[in-house]
């Protein structure tokens, strides 16, 4: 094979005279690789010669059936009459059986995989070429102007006129009149409706009113044809300029659907959508092209955050409604050096033709720029702050108009050093600097580009850095999960209800002592406890509910349950990514040792659970607070697995469950059901009357079939009681955390959430290869957190009579695969088992049927367990059997 080395060698030789750098840089030619391609199929046909094809299983068996063929390579080709058949592949004969030629496969990639290796390189040098073509790309107005009005219905909008090319976007800009979460997704004209592509949705938290720029919680990369999508919910976030007849417009419609019967030609938003496209630069102004708009991505937050020698003084946002001065400015002890490249700064009204002026620290007012403002946050980006100058030790004013507009400072105040200064310089004044103030911390920030701060006073706001969530940059947890969404209608009252419902691990049955005493916020529940009512029987609810007002929620009765803290991790995620200010109950109409039949329409805990929601919202309208329900917590199963009850019978149930709930329920938002996936299987039954767990699997495939359940997390990895079948009461508030986890994506960001589950199986002789869907990062072996199970987990069984196939290795395949090999050849397909135990096993993370695949999830919960530190919450792979040739 030194030949056709030696020809790729040539072709990609660095210089034209190989070795000769005097010679100039070798550009290769097409005549000079072209023939490399001939010498590998000569090479590949070389090692082919003397191999038979033959076109099934069948036909290599009666080729190797002739004892004059066994030290010889059979092709299989087209078995069962199909090219991509499993069992298609180069065959030898040895001690009595065919098996796929390993040692054939391993010369043929030694002789390709050197190849591919260049291949790569080269493609990875024409990558970085082209990155450096990348240019500048926007969609839609700048947004610095303040006239306009406020949007208050929650609206979806596409831009009217599709990308002409592939575009990466990272980053809006707008002038937003309230806060929350924007969600943007590419989309796609199909049959008259716009349909958002699977997995492009991405979000932003707009964490502050005005003028701002955040980025996408991960970049957002828009194919040719595709339309950008954006929502304006809840309503009052986007502004819209009046009269604006030079607009290719928007499809606008109440709802999510959005079709192309909805243009609206004649209205301009204050709003815009920054990235990278390759070659020209793409801008565009509402969809229709605008050549008068520059780009100028250093004068973006999100990009100025990011550049190496970025200089942040200053503190901003959270203004109080104190103002100070009359007519005089009053600014900042802001003191840096380099050249300013943005202010924001909180205003207490609006006005025209103030000034921002950089004055050098020996008092010369070095540039002086005229801006327009208004009230609440304003920002001043580089290409507004141009003419001003590098200079090594200035400072930086505000001076309003004579109308006023003055700065706001934020309480306490103390911690700033300020100065007052007379109205009206020009450039090249001289000021004198009134006495320093230390009462107030004014909400201004500067940048510059330095590293150098020359005045690093009290109010230096130490916190800011790169990706500052302050400035409106989602948390990691968020922007892990945008990647793979899906929008969901997201509703918030001022009290919203979470309802739980299923047996005795919902109820709480020996999870004591209860461990959630004190409300860290202001989530509710009935006056009578989140069972109410109950005789306190100790398995749950036992009556309709009693209470005539609404309490602190805190652990009261039978045990620690999911939604104690739960319901608290929902509020503190919620707070975290800038949400609105609004509060959760909790209430449970579990009922221990119930089967899905005695929890369904018709029963008295459906009814009861129903009630408990009319009365919850009774009782918060009376004190003058909205209420609207936002999901339901389920934990039940174990009551159908001791019955052996059919996987196809409790999927239906299920689901039947939830439709029958919203219905009933008199509220038209649409209430999720979240569920655990029981793992105590192998305590149900003994020898040939243990039951699988066909309910586990019910559960997930619930989730995978209707868009309204979502599987939160399996339960073999939480330590169960001696009993193997209740929880201790730190596992109760662990599987909360986790609950409340997949709450916040689903009713809180409007996003899709899917568990770690397989959604392929392929087998190739001995050697079967799964793939994964993970929510975050790449696939782990955890025998810390769970102790080893043989072979991880997994095990394998013939497809036709379920008998036993025997796993020689089980290791990682990349960052989503697993690799399974057998140790013989089954000769047919195989269902491949996770966390299936076996009779008698027991439950839990020690000895229990279990599995130790999990993702690399780092979202931090809000308790914390016995011994002082957060519950991990990655996600751990759902219990499953896949047959092999699945998706």
């Amino acid at each position: 094979m030194g030949d056709i080395t030696d020809r790729w060698n040539s072709a990609w030789r660095d210089f034209t005279t190989d070795g000769v750098p005097a010679t100039g840089a070798n550009e290769p030619a097409k005549g000079e690789i072209r023939p490399i391609g001939k010498l590998i199929e000569n090479a590949i046909n070389t090692a082919m010669a003397g191999i038979t094809t033959v076109a099934n299983i069948a036909a290599r068996d009666a080729f190797f059936a002739i004892p004059a063929n066994q030290g010889k390579l059979v092709y299989v080709n087209n078995n069962n009459g199909s090219a991509t058949d499993p069992l298609n592949g180069v065959y030898e004969y040895v001690a009595g059986t065919a098996r796929i030629a390993l040692g054939f496969y391993n010369g043929l990639a030694a002789v390709v995989q050197p190849l591919v290796d260049e291949a790569e390189a080269a493609r990875d040098v024409a990558v970085a070429a082209a990155a450096s073509l990348l240019t500048p790309a926007v969609i839609g107005r700048p947004s610095t102007v303040a006239t306009g009005t406020t949007i208050s219905t929650a609206q979806t909008y596409v831009f009217a006129t599709p990308v002409s090319k592939r575009t990466l976007f990272s980053q809006v800009q707008g002038h937003f009149n309230a806060t929350g979460m924007l969600m943007v997704a590419a989309v796609s004209l199909v049959g008259g409706i716009f349909v958002p592509r699977r997995g492009s949705q991405r979000t932003a938290t707009i964490a502050a009113t005005g003028d701002q720029t955040y980025a996408l919680s991960a970049p957002l990369d828009l194919q040719p044809g595709e339309y950008l999508q954006f929502v304006n919910r809840p309503g009052g976030m986007i502004r819209q300029i009046s009269a604006a007849g030079d607009s290719g417009g928007y499809y606008v419609s109440n709802d999510r659907l959005v079709t192309n019967a909805s243009l609206v030609s004649n209205i301009q938003l204050q709003i815009r959508f920054i990235g990278q496209t390759i070659g020209d630069m793409l801008v565009t102004a509402y969809g229709a092209p605008d050549t008068t708009d520059t780009v100028n991505t250093a004068s973006y937050i999100g990009a100025s955050l990011s550049a190496p020698n970025e200089l942040v003084v200053g503190q901003f946002g959270a203004a109080a409604a104190a103002v100070v001065g009359t007519t005089s400015a009053y600014t900042n002890y802001v003191a840096q050096s380099g050249k300013p490249t943005g202010v924001e700064i909180e205003l207490s009204a609006s006005g025209s033709a103030g000034k921002l002026l950089q004055i050098a620290t020996s008092g010369v007012v070095l540039a002086s720029v005229t801006v327009d403002y208004y009230v609440g946050g304003n920002y001043f980006g580089a290409t507004t702050l141009a003419s001003m100058v590098d200079h090594p030790s200035w400072y930086m004013f505000f001076e309003p108009s004579a109308g006023g507009g003055l700065q706001r400072f934020i309480q306490p105040t103390g911690n700033t050093l300020s100065f007052t200064l007379s109205q009206s310089h020009n450039v090249g004044d001289t000021v004198t600097f009134n006495a320093p103030s230390t009462t107030a911390t004014l909400s201004m920030r500067v940048y510059s580009t330095t590293a150098t701060i020359l005045s690093r006073l009290s109010g230096h706001d130490a916190s800011i850095a790169g990706t500052n969530t302050a400035l409106g940059t989602l948390t990691a947890q968020v922007a892990a999960l945008a990647g793979d969404g899906q929008f969901r209608d997201t509703v918030f009252a001022d009290i919203n209800g979470i309802q739980g419902s299923g047996q005795s691990l919902m109820v709480g049955v020996n999870a004591t002592p209860g461990l959630t005493t004190v409300q860290p916020f202001a989530n509710v529940m009935l006056a009578n406890g989140e069972h109410d009512f109950t005789s306190g029987d100790g398995q749950g609810i036992t009556g309709p509910p009693t209470s005539t007002a609404l309490a602190p929620l805190v652990y009261t009765a039978v045990g620690e349950t999911v939604g104690l803290g739960g319901t608290n991790m929902v509020k503190s995620q919620l707070n975290a990514a800038g949400g609105p200010a609004v509060n959760f109950s909790w209430s449970n109409n579990g009922r221990g040792a119930t089967a899905i039949a005695g929890l369904s329409k018709g029963t008295n805990y459906y009814n009861w659970g129903l009630q408990q929601q009319a009365l919850l919202k009774s009782l918060a309208n009376a004190q003058g607070k909205s209420y609207v329900q936002r999901s339901i917590w389920w934990m039940q199963g174990e009551a159908d697995a001791s019955a052996a009850n059919d996987k196809a019978t409790y999927k239906s149930a299920l689901k039947q469950l939830l439709a029958d709930w919203n219905a009933d329920l008199p509220q038209s938002h649409v209430v999720p059901l979240l569920s655990y996936q029981m793992a105590s299987h192998a305590v149900r039954g003994t020898g040939t009357t243990w039951v699988p767990p066909n309910i586990a699997q019910a559960q997930l495939e619930a989730s995978l079939e209707d868009d309204n359940i979502f599987l939160v997390c399996p339960m073999y990895f939480v330590t169960y009681n001696a009993d193997n079948v209740h929880l201790t009461n730190h596992s109760e508030r662990w599987i909360g955390q986790y609950f409340a986890k997949v709450d916040h994506i689903v009713s809180s960001l409007g996003l899709d959430w899917q568990p770690l589950y397989p959604v392929a199986c392929r087998r190739q002789g001995v050697i079967i290869d799964l793939e994964f869907h993970v929510p975050v990062g790449q696939l782990v072996f955890d025998t810390s957190l769970v102790s080893a199970a043989t072979n991880m987990g997994f095990t394998a069984v013939k497809n036709s009579d379920a008998s036993a196939v025997t796993i020689s290795s089980v290791a990682l395949r990349g960052k989503t695969g697993v690799r399974i090999v057998l140790a013989a050849d089954p000769g047919e397909e195989v269902r491949v088992r996770y966390a299936w135990g076996a009779s008698g096993q027991g439950s839990g993370p020690t000895t229990g049927a279990r599995g130790n695949l999990r993702d690399q999830d780092a979202t931090v919960s809000y308790y914390t367990n016995a011994s002082g530190q957060p519950y991990p919450l990655q996600n751990w792979c759902v219990i499953f059997e896949m047959v092999s040739g699945g998706y």
